[in-house]
């Protein structure tokens, strides 16, 4: 399990770790900047694990999915267009992700499918 991805000199934290199955599942990240980079960087030199540099870095859980119980409506995804996937996705993860929009449907469908069978159980 990846908790970071580093590249052309960017750091990014994978928020959505613990529902990857495999590398080719959709990833959610946040570039880490500023202080969250300075302690990566701190933390990473002194040999802490990933995980425990996310849980430092992250100490709040995501969300569990759910939250108040409200009316559920059908709908086919395959209707979505990207702007109601990702708001869709945004609901569900009560998340900032500005690169969201940038994932493929394919992918933004994928997760939202997967974000929705975690939270149905």
């Amino acid at each position: 399990m990846r908790y970071f991805v580093e590249g052309a000199g960017k750091i990014f934290a994978i928020l959505n770790h613990k529902y990857r199955k495999t590398d080719d599942d959709a990833v959610v990240a946040m570039q880490l900047r500023g202080r969250a980079r300075e302690r990566y960087e701190e933390m990473k030199q002194r040999g802490a694990r990933d995980s425990v540099i996310f849980r430092r870095l992250f100490p709040r859980d995501l969300p569990e999915p759910g939250g108040t119980p409200s009316a559920k409506v059908s709908i086919e995804i395959k209707r979505l267009n990207k702007s109601q996937l990702v708001h869709m996705i945004l609901e569900e993860t009560h998340l900032s992700m500005p690169s969201l929009p940038r994932l493929s449907m394919r992918d933004l469908r994928k997760l939202l499918l997967a974000l929705r069978k975690l939270r149905d159980g």
